[in-house]
């Protein structure tokens, strides 16, 4: 009998250390391997920031200054406190409000709170038109089809000329606004 134990034991002993070295690679594992948490909250901010953006000619094409700008990491989106965007084409135009939310890569941009946006007078084919007045309190812009549409309430002044509307869709490329809900318009009497 006691030969027949000795040829168990190097079978025994590989089992162990075998059983060992895979105890040993799971607690290993175990501690290089920690649950990654998501990325959420704030990963930077800026303070009193100008932000300029360039054609491919080189040419300026608007400036984006606020007294704050707080990045969210999970979403790639970033808050806006007291934005002002310039474009630098003619018309030039100025928009302003409280705060914007800006969607990952800006691909649109809402204005919220106070939201007031301001075209100089238009000059070329459409010279005559006088400065236009945009007044409301959200604003969705997309900054890259020229396109800017909202659900609130918008009053808009031109050349003495008063709208009011529940909704609102200025298209920046082709001049064309389409107002909706309860509109209703002042106009000045026509010139003979």
């Amino acid at each position: 009998m006691s030969v027949r134990s000795f040829n168990w034991l190097p079978v025994i002993l590989l089992i162990a250390l075998a059983a060992l070295s895979f105890w040993l690679d799971r607690v290993v594992q175990e501690k290089s391997v920690k649950p990654q948490t998501p990325n959420t909250g704030v990963d930077f901010w800026a303070d009193s920031f100008t932000v300029k953006s360039f054609g491919p000619d080189g040419k300026l094409k608007s400036t984006l200054s606020a007294s704050r700008l707080t990045h969210e990491s999970s979403d790639d989106s970033s808050t806006l406190l007291t934005p002002k965007i310039n474009t630098a084409r003619a018309p030039s135009m100025t928009i302003t409000a409280d705060r914007a939310l800006a969607s990952s890569g800006a691909e649109s941009v809402e204005f919220i709170g106070n939201v007031k946006l301001d075209r100089t007078a238009a000059g070329g084919k459409n010279a005559g038109k006088g400065p236009l007045r945009v007044r409301t309190e959200r604003m969705l812009v997309h900054p890259d089809i020229e396109l800017a549409e909202g659900r609130a309430a918008v009053r808009i002044e031109q050349n003495g000329s008063v709208v009011n509307a529940g909704s609102y869709r200025i298209d920046g490329r082709t001049g064309v606004s389409v107002l909706e809900g309860r509109v209703r318009a002042t106009l000045p009497p026509s010139k003979p």
